[in-house]
């Protein structure tokens, strides 16, 4: 999906998946929410603008927001690791190369400002979505390691969801280094930590 050169900010992305999950309507982005008539302290709120900008079959949606419900939570998900218990979420995962491979080598050109970036966007709660997200993980690498978790860390702070903090590996303090031969024990890393 999207392989050649696509130029997109986050903001048009998360522009176009709430027009997915909204049957089509695009709404207008905004960051005012509310305030007040200074002379009259009226409270003003924002009135949403939605304009119809994308015409698809309703069968041709399910399809799309099966697919996004599956990465989230069908195991071999490229999301699966990062969903929020109690919560039913779309997302979809993405790498962007920034050059190719061989032109990388042929600049001979710093590595890490060549890395791949991240994607994820994703929303929530699957039947009566109310949040969209989209996180851009500049030189990320993949967008299930990198982008995924951040993605889920704001649905559980939007849904007031707990997450457990992740285990961290427990190293045993030792007296002096093993001898030549001597066996031991490394601490493992969490399921989905990417090593």
């Amino acid at each position: 999906i999207g392989q050649g050169p696509v130029l997109v900010t986050p903001l048009q992305q998360a522009r176009a998946l709430s027009a997915l999950i909204e049957n089509g309507r695009l709404p207008t982005p905004h960051l005012f929410l509310a305030s007040q008539e200074p002379h009259s302290g009226k409270r003003l709120r924002y009135k949403s603008e939605t304009h119809t900008g994308m015409e698809i079959p309703p069968e041709k949606l399910a399809i799309v927001k099966n697919g996004m419900w599956a990465v989230m939570n069908e195991a071999g998900g490229t999301a699966y690791s990062f969903r929020v218990p109690g919560l039913e979420t779309g997302g979809k995962t993405g790498t962007v190369q920034v050059i190719g491979n061989e032109t990388t080598i042929k600049a001979g050109a710093n590595r890490h400002k060549l890395a791949d970036h991240a994607w994820f966007f994703g929303f929530a709660p699957l039947d009566n979505p109310q949040m969209v997200v989209v996180v851009f993980v500049e030189n990320g690498g993949h967008g299930g390691l990198a982008a995924a978790p951040l993605a889920k860390s704001l649905f559980a702070k939007r849904f007031g969801i707990s997450l457990d903090p992740p285990s961290t590996p427990q190293i045993r303090a030792q007296a002096a280094p093993p001898s030549p031969g001597t066996f031991v024990p490394v601490a493992k890393h969490p399921a989905g930590s990417g090593r």
